[in-house]
């Protein structure tokens, strides 16, 4: 404070006393004039002259007395204002030269008047009196400072009057005892009381610009000094005017000045401070640092780490002041609840930009730990800090923009240290803006998000179910959800569906918030919860609606389900055995839930076909149906095809009971249905149940189909049957042949070319469960005849049969891991093979689940790769042999160490060679060391169904008389008989009998006799096969066959004779003969042309005579087969 602000007092004070009298002070010289002579009265009369003059003199002197008297009174009055003219002047000339003192223009007082006039210049003279001018005029500052401190003593002392204040001020004792009883009491109070604090302050600085004034320290002002003197003393007798001055300092400090160096210097040594005064100067450096934490946004430590760094170091400090710092920065502990007020203050300042109703669990937890406690700031014994800190926050969190002041020119209070102004919207304002217009980023997350800003709000006392939280008080859940429940029930939907009632009324939202909110349900929680109820209403409006179409549908559902019962007893087993059935061939059937639920679709099965290049021509996908009674008409044909067209089928199979067949109408359906265009054409193929479980795997499927089908000539066969359909009465064989590689034997197949020996043995390989090879010898032809060594061909043999049954194994059990063929190079002998076999039988065993399979190995064509000529012959014989013989020494006579035989069936047809020597088998022939099976013609029974079963897959139907005679004429060669079925239809169309689109025919006699004369000209089919096959020129048999075509009948011994002679013919042709002595090479010759005359006679093309058992003589019948060897 300047010292202007000190001299204010006094300039009053002079003022106040000199206005007055100065105002009040006439000024003027002239007296005022005196009244004027009254006129003169009329002369008397003559009678009384004497006694009128004397009245008259009498009346004059009267007056003169008067006058003169008058005249005294005015000179008086004029002298008087004379003198107070002059006494103003010189007063008006003494206040100027005072006011030039108090505004310090001059350190001179002005001189007395010395004048005995005005009441003003006297005032005047005693103020600026020598010895007690500056005593007067500055007293005032004395009685100020007594007020402040001792009001009730002084005013007992003022009641005195101007004596007894003089008295008080001039007296050189103590002070009186109630002024030093009432200063002490309320030095006593201002360790404890702000405003006591404050009267002492400001008493001891008036007493100190009283002594600055004066000029006590030079010695003059004895009395008056000395009063000051004592006051002073009595004011800070026990330090706490020091007390407040640091205090004072402490909240006069910038908070960005908090240095080590200025905090230090509140803790400095002090002698007149007690034990109380450092406590409450640590509580104002305590609350001070507290103020500036909070208002330090960015401070992230605690209050003492903080604080810590804004203190002295404590190795700077003495014991005595290191005690009292640290006391200072532990006075808010973290566990105190000043410093849980901080961190949600500093939780409430760093929020981010909100952009849904919520706060991260970062700002949320300090906050919720500060509702706990927020209380405790409204309990009177509560420190200042944690007061200011309550009322910051309470702010922070009301969107106020607060702040704390930088510094204090006093101790504040709570009211005074938080400041609320105007400002731009903070962050917690936002978030309640955010809050009030319900935005959020989880609808899901929306209610535990606003419950905990509501119920810290509540402690912060705030109403829950206000703006904006707008939270229900029962259940502390937003309202949108307390209304959206109580209407998502039946009651308030019967109500809406009833009323037809909006939702937003529900929700008690206004038309524009209605139609503000998206339509998907997303947004805002209200427009969220609206779409809920919306939906939920939606629903449950949908769900009544089902009810009613349940319960219209219940019997729909009794009459479809007693129809669906009906087609599962008449179609459920059979479709479940053909399903099976495809499935262990290898076709996909995958279920199908609507065919399964329709009751007329429920006998149909949808299947994928084989990828593979035999299927192309089909298509990829077939419906199976179900055939109804024993006939298969026109509409059953049809429904099927249109059935499977829609279902995107391009073959239709129905497969129907054993013994019915299609009438006529339904023939025509499946050629019309097989000649549409090609984006509607569906193959519609007829089976029986018989022959599709006859199918063991997808080849025979596809040979069931292609004969089914009329896209082919039923009757045409190329190369060998791969399909066991084609087979007819081979089933002994099979059987026998069966049951020789089960038992793992060594067959020999022979018998006459064309007569189906190699289709014969791939059929057993089918039936056969383990794993199979095959291996025409035909296709080894090069190295047998032309390879140096006999064992590289022999190993290339073996190697081939090696992976014939890996490939097969492979095919059969897709899943299992099986052992490669030798490789390229390495020698395939004995050991080789044999370990080979043993590990395919174990790999095949452990994916059968333990068990093993038998296997077969085929090797067909034996005369086809022999006949090298008479040079290489030898050469021949030697690789035949040692692939016999490493076979017999792998396979042995016993089981395989796994448990499974492996049967070798040798295919060939009648030919010397199988009467050659071998020495890997004792230098006995391949006949003479294993078993033989002889394939002969067909019965004509077996013939005849052959016949009538191929043509009925296609409509085509045979007279009794044109069936015995082609029968007749093939003599019950297959191959022969159905060259002739074939023939006989393309008498009709051949290009459309080609094609398969002939169509329904019924082949008479004349037909099937011209067909068998075009066959036996020159250049058909079945005369090549005779001539240049089945009765070969240069064949034993076929010598034998054209010598009985020449003449009616041949006895028995000369068939013989002839047959020995043709073998030794072959022999010495062969080079057989090098290998055997005479009389070897003549007991062979004998053999081999008793049993060829033995198997000719077993064949079926001749006729016996004599005997059944040893006949005296054949006969060759006139047939198809003797008219062309005889023309030939």
């Amino acid at each position: 404070m300047n010292r202007s602000r000190f001299l204010s007092i006094p300039i009053a004070m002079a003022l106040l006393v000199f206005a007055q009298p100065l105002l009040a002070q006439a000024g003027g010289d002239d007296a005022p004039a005196a009244p004027a002579a009254p006129p003169a009265a009329p002369p008397a009369a003559p009678a009384n002259a004497c006694s009128d003059v004397e009245s008259s003199v009498k009346a004059l002197q009267s007056k003169l007395t008067d006058a003169t008297t008058d005249r005294a009174r005015a000179l008086s009055q004029k002298s008087a204002c004379e003198l107070d003219l002059d006494g103003a002047k010189k007063s008006n000339v003494g206040l100027q030269g005072l006011v030039s003192y108090l505004l310090g223009e001059t350190n001179e007082l002005p001189r007395a008047t010395g004048l005995r006039g005005p009441s003003a210049s006297r005032s005047l003279d005693q103020l600026i009196a020598t010895g007690r001018g500056t005593e007067l005029l500055n007293r005032r500052l004395l009685v100020e400072a007594l007020r402040e401190v001792s009001p009730v003593a002084w005013a007992d002392i003022a009641r005195g009057g101007p004596r007894g204040v003089d008295d008080f001020f001039t007296a050189t004792g103590p002070f009186p005892v109630a002024i030093v009883q009432e200063v002490q009491s309320l030095v006593h109070d201002s360790l404890s009381q702000p405003s006591s604090v404050a009267s002492l302050v400001r008493a001891q600085r008036l007493v100190l610009a009283y002594q600055s004034l004066v000029r006590c320290g030079d010695g003059a002002h004895g009395s008056e000094c000395a009063a000051a003197r004592k006051l002073s003393q009595l004011i800070d007798t026990r330090g706490p005017l020091m007390l407040t001055h640091r205090i004072q300092r402490i909240w006069e400090t910038p908070c960005q000045a908090l240095e080590p160096e200025e905090t230090a210097s509140w803790v400095q040594a002090a002698p007149h401070l007690e034990q109380e005064g450092w406590r409450a100067l640590a509580d104002a450096a305590a609350d001070k640092l507290f103020l500036c934490y909070l208002s330090d946004a960015s401070a992230e430590d605690s209050f003492a780490a903080w604080a810590r760094d804004r203190l002295p170091a404590p190795s700077e400090l003495d014991e005595g002041t290191r005690s009292r710092v640290s006391s200072i920065a532990n006075r808010f502990g973290e566990s105190s609840a000043e410093e849980t007020c901080a961190l949600a203050t500093r939780a409430l300042q760093t929020i981010e930009q909100p952009s849904s109703c919520e706060l991260e669990t970062t700002k949320l937890t300090p906050l919720a730990a500060w509702s706990e406690q927020l209380g405790r700031a409204d309990d009177a014994k509560a420190s200042f800090a944690l007061r200011t800190c309550a009322r910051y926050s309470r702010a922070l969190f009301a969107g106020s923009v607060a702040s704390i002041a930088d510094r204090f020119d006093a101790p504040p209070v709570v009211d005074q240290a938080v400041r609320v102004v105007e400002g731009a919207p903070t962050r917690i304002a936002e978030l309640r803006s955010v809050c009030r217009d319900r935005r959020t980023s989880d609808a899901s997350a929306f209610p535990a998000d606003v419950t905990a800003l509501a119920t810290i709000a509540r402690a912060f006392g705030e109403a829950p179910n206000a703006d904006p939280w707008l939270v229900d008080l029962e259940s502390m859940t937003p309202v949108e959800k307390t209304r959206a429940d109580a209407a998502t029930n039946d009651r308030a939907w019967l109500e809406h569906f009833a009323s037809n009632g909006s939702a937003c009324s529900i929700l008690q939202l206004g038309d524009d918030r209605c139609r503000a909110c998206p339509s998907g349900g997303d947004g805002p929680y209200d427009c969220v919860m609206l779409a809920a109820i919306e939906h939920d209403w939606s629903a449950r409006t949908r769900r009544a609606y089902i009810g009613l179409g349940a319960t219209l549908g219940l019997l729909a559902f009794g009459l479809w389900f007693s129809r669906w019962v009906r087609a599962y007893r008449r179609y459920g087993r059979v479709l479940g055995h053909v399903r099976g059935h495809l499935d262990r061939i290898g076709i996909t059937a995958p279920s199908s839930v609507a065919r399964a639920m329709l009751p007329s679709r429920l006998g149909e099965l949808s299947f994928q076909l084989p990828a593979i290049p035999a299927w192309e021509r089909w298509g990829s996908r077939g419906l199976l149906v179900v055939g109804r009674g024993a006939t298969v008409a026109e509409n059953d044909v049809n429904t099927a095809g249109s059935r499977a067209r829609n279902a995107g089928a391009e073959v239709a199979v129905i497969v129907h009971e054993d013994g019915a067949s299609a009438d006529l109408g339904g023939v025509r359906a499946v050629l019309d249905w097989a000649a549409r265009g090609k984006s509607k054409a569906v193959q519609v193929l007829l089976l029986s149940m018989e022959r599709l479980r006859w199918a063991s795997s997808a080849e025979d499927l596809l040979d069931l189909v292609e004969e089914s089908s009329l896209r082919g000539n039923p009757f045409e066969v190329r190369g060998r049957i791969t399909s066991s359909s084609q087979f007819f009465n081979r089933e002994r064989l099979v059987s026998g042949l069966l049951a020789s590689v089960h038992a793992g034997r060594w067959v020999v197949v022979t018998g006459l070319r064309r007569f189906g020996k190699s289709s014969l043995t791939l059929e057993v390989a089918r039936r056969v469960p383990g794993p199979y090879a095959y291996v025409d010898l035909a296709g080894f032809h090069h190295e047998i005849a032309f390879s140096r060594n006999p064992s590289g061909a022999a190993d290339a043999i073996l190697r081939h049969v090696c992976a014939q049954l890996a490939l097969s194994a492979q095919s059969k059990l897709p899943q299992g891991k099986f052992p490669e063929a030798p490789p390229k190079g390495k020698e395939v002998d004995a050991a080789e093979l044999g370990d080979f076999f043993r590990r395919l039988g174990r790999a095949v065993a452990e994916e059968n689940r333990g068990r093993p399979l038998p296997a077969m190995i085929i090797l067909d064509e034996i005369e086809q790769a022999i006949g090298v000529g008479a040079d290489r012959i030898g050469h021949a014989i030697d690789v035949l042999a040692i692939v016999i013989g490493r076979l017999r020494n792998a396979l042995g006579d016993e089981a395989r160490p796994s448990g499974a035989r492996i049967g070798v069936v040798l295919a060939s047809a009648l030919h010397p060679v199988l009467w050659a020597p071998l020495d890997v088998l004792a230098h006995q022939s391949i006949m003479a060391s294993f078993e033989s099976v002889f394939v002969t013609a067909l019965p004509a029974d077996a013939a005849r169904t052959m016949m009538r079963s191929l043509g009925a897959r296609q409509g085509i139907r045979f007279t009794d008389e044109a069936l015995e005679h082609l029968v007749t004429q093939s003599q019950g060669m297959p191959l022969v008989l159905r060259r002739f079925g074939s023939a006989t239809l393309g008498l009709y169309d051949g290009e459309r009998a080609q094609q398969g689109a002939l169509g329904a025919v019924n082949v008479g006699i004349e037909g099937a006799r011209l067909a068998v004369e075009r066959e036996e000209q020159g250049g058909s089919p079945v005369r090549v096969w005779v001539e240049s096959e089945i009765a070969a020129a240069a064949d034993p048999a076929g010598i034998l066959l054209r010598a009985l075509a020449a003449t009616k009948r041949i006895s028995t011994s000369e068939m013989r004779a002839l047959a020995e002679r043709c073998v030794l013919d072959q022999f010495r042709a062969s080079g057989i003969d090098q290998h055997l002595s005479p009389v070897e090479l003549e007991r062979r010759a004998q053999e081999a042309g008793s049993v060829l005359v033995r198997l000719l006679g077993a064949t079926g093309l001749l006729v016996p005579h004599g005997d059944l058992i040893e006949p005296e003589a054949f006969e060759l019948p006139d047939a198809s087969l003797r008219r062309v060897l005889r023309e030939g």
